[in-house]
């Protein structure tokens, strides 16, 4: 078990890392919206030193994240929050083994989250819960954000986590559902909203600009499968919830 520090934070934030589950580090944003070079370059220290007990990753991946870990360093008066946890995160993914990971639950109440959850079937990424502003989307598909194929979106989410397709496919909504982190990857326009793509049951598509909510560490961080259950509420979620299967029709 190991700490990540930003010790010269106003908001002291400590992220546990585990060989079997491992969190990507926390840093508070200044007001400028970057982060304070110095606990930029104490937290890739720790990693380092993390990383010479850590036998997950083969030489080649270890050499690819010494490389990019030095880069990281060099631009740590230039990196923003989002951009430093996401890279992490991708250097984490480098293990590619399904366990060692940087938890996109746990970083989804970091940064903002559009008000739907998406889901991943046979084939694709389907709305399964909705706030009631949104609730026309339920069961509608994932098509693209903000013009770019959900194909090409997800090949670049993937990389921030190790393992199979169909495991990576189980945690990347958390990051289509975050136009702050798309933004951080290239994927999206602004970091506050993002136009979203979908196809309707009846095939029509349908455009719509979803504006992100605020980050919240109280947000509830459940996995994509519990979207399939009934529409009950959950601790913390707020009112004006619904999911695509009604508790009254749940076979339960």
């Amino acid at each position: 078990m190991f700490a990540f520090h930003s010790g010269t934070l106003p908001m002291r934030c400590s992220t546990l890392l585990f060989v079997a589950s491992l969190a990507a580090p926390c840093a508070a944003e200044s007001q400028a919206g970057r982060l304070p070079p110095a606990s930029i370059r104490e937290d890739i220290g720790s990693f380092r030193a993390f990383l010479g007990g850590d036998n997950s990753y083969s030489e080649a991946a270890r050499a690819e994240m010494q490389r990019r870990l030095a880069a990281l360093e060099t631009a740590a008066d230039t990196v923003g929050p989002a951009w430093f946890e996401l890279e992490i995160a991708r250097l984490v993914a480098l293990a590619d083994n399904g366990h060692t990971n940087a938890q996109a639950a746990s970083r989804s109440t970091r940064f903002n989250r559009i008000p739907l959850r998406l889901t991943p079937l046979t084939d694709g990424f389907y709305v399964l819960r909705a706030h009631s502003a949104q609730a026309d989307l339920l069961g509608a598909r994932l098509v693209a954000i903000d013009g770019r194929a959900i194909a090409d979106v997800r090949k670049v989410v993937h990389t921030l986590t190790g393992g199979t397709t169909e495991w990576r496919d189980r945690f990347a909504p958390y990051t289509f559902e975050s136009p702050q982190q798309l933004q951080a990857l290239g994927q999206a326009r602004e970091a506050d909203a993002a136009t979203y793509r979908f196809q309707l049951a009846d095939g029509r598509a349908v455009d719509r600009r979803i504006v992100a909510e605020l980050p919240d560490i109280n947000r509830p961080r459940n996995g994509t499968a519990r979207w399939m259950f009934p529409a009950v509420a959950l601790p913390n979620e707020g009112p004006g919830w619904r999911s695509l299967l009604p508790v009254d029709k749940a076979p339960w």
